[in-house]
């Protein structure tokens, strides 16, 4: 099952509590908080870790300090003593966001602005360039793209060293999607994207390795702040 949480950040912050939530996440989460000039920002990066970590803890009664965050070579992170619970995490405006799959995956949340379609016509295929310009919406549409072949690089783990014009995003039904590799012109069968909608002016999409649309929770898990850090502390 492709099971998607989701976490608000907190209308109020401060930065006393943010310092007493670093001694939950890794040493290198916590200089990379430390650094942020915006408490948004800082809390955006602790929810991440602490929401996967919540994950965990709910499945494996595992307590937050002994659980260990690796990266691979590209810098997706992974459970090293848990190899069959991959996740990813993504965050943007007032969400955070993590898809867990047993299997790769891959999710991108983004708040909706202006796009440039200069931008647009660089980084997407001369297919998906032209559905923009015909959308009624472009900006939407740009971010419509933008969430799902993100979340497919994602899922895939290889960082900047796929390109996202390599790839097509094709929308077959309604709010359904195939992946088509351009050098081979042919469907990439094994990923299956797939949208959610959490909140207006928010484009969200998780991408799975091995997953039908049956495999895919029907809606996200709302995980409170509060109760994120009650679990987890």
């Amino acid at each position: 099952m492709v099971e998607v949480f989701i976490c608000r950040l907190p209308e109020e912050k401060s930065q006393s509590e943010l310092t007493s939530l670093l001694t939950y996440v890794s040493d290198e989460s916590q200089k990379r908080i430390l650094q942020f000039f915006h408490l948004a920002d800082a809390y955006r990066t602790l929810i991440g870790e602490l929401l996967i970590k919540h994950v965990l803890y709910k499945r494996k009664g595992k307590r937050v300090q002994d659980i260990t965050i690796g990266k691979n070579a590209y810098g997706k992170p992974y459970f090293p003593d848990y190899p069959s619970i991959q996740f990813n995490i993504s965050h943007s405006g007032d969400f955070v966001v993590c898809a867990v799959n047993d299997q790769q995956v891959g999710i991108d949340v983004e708040k909706v602005k202006a796009f440039d379609l200069c931008m647009a016509k660089q980084l997407f295929t001369e297919f998906e360039y032209w559905e923009i310009l015909a959308a009624e919406n472009k900006s939407l549409a740009c971010y419509d793209y933008w969430t799902m072949k993100e979340s497919y690089v994602k899922a895939l783990g290889k960082g900047l060293a796929i390109p996202l014009h390599s790839f097509r995003v094709k929308k077959t039904k309604l709010d359904q999607f195939v992946i088509i590799d351009m050098d081979r012109n042919e469907e990439v069968k094994d990923f299956m994207l797939k949208q959610f909608t959490i909140a207006t002016g928010y484009k969200l999409a998780v991408c799975a390795h091995g997953a039908t649309e049956y495999n895919f929770c029907q809606y996200p898990y709302q995980v409170n702040f509060n109760h994120l850090c009650s679990d987890v502390i």
